[in-house]
């Protein structure tokens, strides 16, 4: 048998980006492997060019530690996860791309810690589609009214 990594997209709308991960190692680590596809996700106005991982849910067997990178022309680690855990980014305002030059606006991963045996894991992307240059998320847009925001939803955002 040879190592398997998967990914399923759950939603590819206005806004959001949720993809699914798994993984199966028997053979060896996985070497870097795209896992979150921003050129192959669904346009947006405005237009986005990257992605903000807001939240990531993860299931992983011990001993494997999984490295998330940025990709680019050199990919930027941004995290390790190992274990199980529920993180939430949103908390902050996200976490986004780091890399200076040719980055994609996908996430990569790879594993280590693999010794022998199959090995496996489960991991959530919640990620939101938003500029590089504004950091604004996609689909999203606000007007300002008398007293509140409304988002292009229909959403009210009272401020007062």
């Amino acid at each position: 048998m040879a190592n398997s990594i998967t990914t399923q997209v759950i939603e590819d709308g206005e806004r959001y980006n949720i993809t699914r991960v798994d993984f199966l190692l028997d053979t060896s680590n996985a070497s870097e492997t795209l896992i979150v596809d921003f050129p192959g996700m669904s346009l947006t106005h405005p237009p986005s060019s990257e992605v903000r991982l807001e939240r990531i849910w993860y299931s992983i067997q011990d001993p494997i530690e999984v490295r998330l990178m940025w990709q680019a022309d050199t990919s930027t680690a941004f995290m390790d996860i190992a274990g199980r855990g529920d993180e939430k980014f949103w908390v902050f305002g996200g976490l986004t791309n780091t890399a200076t030059t040719g980055k994609t606006g996908s996430i990569t991963m790879l594993t280590n810690g693999w010794a022998s045996g199959s090995i496996g894991g489960s991991m959530v992307f919640q990620c939101v589609k938003c500029s590089s240059t504004t950091g604004l998320a996609a689909g999203r847009l606000l007007t300002e009214s008398s007293d509140s925001l409304q988002a292009e939803t229909g959403a009210f955002i009272n401020i007062g």
